[in-house]
């Protein structure tokens, strides 16, 4: 379908987004999966590695955007963080629109690779235990 949900690291749960002829099908198992994720009422972290994207993904890729807004007060009850792979330099200029556009609410990070993105949410994960210490945190930080 374009898009692997890996949750054997749980807390944390990698996204993986593949090239697929309908990007808006694979943005709403997207938003659907996380919604799931939001409603077992468990903290959890994400990561996101996008393998594919192309330029006509972006258009889908604002949906995305209007989901955050709509879940704020859930993603900031129950997400830790999220780190997001930059693969390409069209997804580089994407996420860069997007978190001017629509700024994530929980803590976030533009990683270069995977191995990097997995490093963030595990000292996330290994060093804060509950919610309230994630405060403060601005993209990119420590």
């Amino acid at each position: 379908m374009g898009l692997d949900i890996d949750k054997s690291r749980w807390p944390i749960v990698v996204f993986t987004f593949r090239a697929s002829k309908d990007s808006k099908q694979v943005i709403d198992a997207y938003l659907n999966a996380y919604e799931k994720l939001l409603s077992r009422g468990e903290p959890f972290l994400s990561v996101t590695q996008i393998v594919d994207f192309h330029a006509k993904d972006i258009a889908h890729a604002a949906a995305v955007g209007k989901w955050v807004k709509a879940n704020t007060r859930l993603l900031q009850n129950y997400c830790m963080g999220v780190a997001v792979v930059k693969s390409s330099e069209l997804v580089r200029y994407a996420l860069s629109s997007f978190d001017l556009i629509s700024p994530m609410p929980v803590p976030h990070c533009f990683a270069e690779d995977l191995p990097e993105a997995l490093e963030w949410a595990e000292v996330r994960v290994e060093g804060k235990k509950t919610m309230s210490e994630f405060g403060g945190e601005v993209a990119g930080g420590p």
